[in-house]
């Protein structure tokens, strides 16, 4: 790793840290970004019942972000989409055909090929809540073949308006 790329990662790392994203709750109909930081999974199915008249058929995202902490991973930067069906109830319901997500991962040179940016994320999770695009969560996909899916399907992030 070049010192530049360094650089990039320790600056990247400190953004994660100082927006305090690295684990957060959105709601994927949300136009704009509106992380719900620092709620437990607890809280959060707590807070979905107690709240079902308003979050009832609706998607939520649980978004883990995750920097390189250990020789464990092979990557720099993890990024962990989970895609969950809210019952009417304000239940969330785990089932295979009501839970999906998109895991892609990053080395430090790929922030050329793809800069991470939290818009940019934003994208992926609309997409990823559409099925446009997913994947089995336990490897994922590095960010060159996770251009080449989007490619594939004729999706383009930096034009991709949330609707």
């Amino acid at each position: 790793m070049s010192d530049k790329d360094k650089e990039i990662y320790e600056k990247l790392k400190a953004m994660i840290k100082e927006k305090d994203v690295e684990d957060f709750w959105i709601m994927c109909d949300n136009k704009t970004f509106s992380p719900i930081k620092n709620m437990s999974t607890t809280n959060m199915i707590k807070t979905l019942k107690e709240k079902a008249s308003i979050y009832g058929g609706r998607k939520i995202a649980s978004i883990s972000i995750i920097p390189k902490h250990n020789k464990v991973f092979d990557s720099d930067l993890i990024i962990h989409i989970s895609i969950y069906q809210i019952e009417t109830d304000g239940t969330i319901n785990k089932k295979p055909n009501t839970t999906w997500g998109l895991k892609y991962h990053y080395k430090v040179e790929d922030m050329n090929v793809m800069k991470f940016s939290m818009s940019q994320l934003h994208k992926l999770i609309h997409l990823c809540s559409e099925k446009k695009i997913t994947n089995d969560t336990s490897d994922g996909y590095n960010v060159k073949v996770l251009l080449n899916k989007l490619k594939e399907k004729k999706i383009d992030l930096s034009t991709y308006e949330i609707s």
